[in-house]
């Protein structure tokens, strides 16, 4: 969390040594200690973390930075890398190269731009589609303070016509976006 670079060992002492005045404070605890405890964390702990730093920052936060009144959301997602177990594998995908058998998953975050802030993000199969993650993002979203910008896999008719439907202002890259949605509809055709 103090987003160092040093080993866990390392980390963990100068941690231990910061309590040393806390009633909580141990003497030591060892790098395996701490993987072990760490594999027993449920993943929405995470959720539940990052949803109070979002809320503490919605409702405490004395100056919130805007473009021209507008919070800029950009939307992107990536392949994520994951553990090679069965157990992931079966839950979220796999792929294989030449060498071996790779877990893999899709994920998506939806960030404000101007305050440098997540505000939603996703993970889920290897197999799932970056519109579709996209669009899971919405909820989270405001219409009517929320200027959506998309990476150049997005422009698709069909979510352009969602997000105004859903009254959403919005931006693809133009020349990917006209390229792209004239070449799909020739391809329906």
């Amino acid at each position: 969390m103090s987003f160092s670079k040093s080993s866990v060992q390392v980390e963990l002492d100068r941690f231990l040594k910061s309590l040393k005045e806390s009633p909580f404070s141990f003497e030591t605890i060892s790098r395996s200690a701490f993987t072990q405890s760490r594999k027993k964390l449920h993943p929405s702990a995470f959720i539940e973390l990052a949803s109070e730093q979002l809320n503490s920052f919605q409702s405490k936060a004395p100056n919130k930075k805007t473009w021209k009144g507008y919070r800029p959301i950009a939307i992107d997602g990536s392949t994520l890398n994951l553990p090679n177990s069965s157990e992931i594998k079966n839950h979220f995908g796999s792929t294989c190269n030449q060498f071996e058998e790779m877990s893999l998953a899709k994920c998506s975050f939806a960030y404000d731009v101007c305050n440098e802030l997540i505000i939603d993000a996703r993970i889920s199969s290897y197999k799932s589609c970056e519109k579709d993650l996209a669009v899971e993002h919405l909820s989270k979203l405001n219409p009517l303070s929320d200027i959506l910008i998309f990476d150049r896999g997005y422009p698709a008719l069909w979510l352009m016509g969602l997000l105004q439907l859903k009254g959403f202002k919005f931006c693809f890259p133009s020349k990917f976006c006209l390229e792209r949605c004239f070449s799909h509809e020739q391809e329906r055709r």
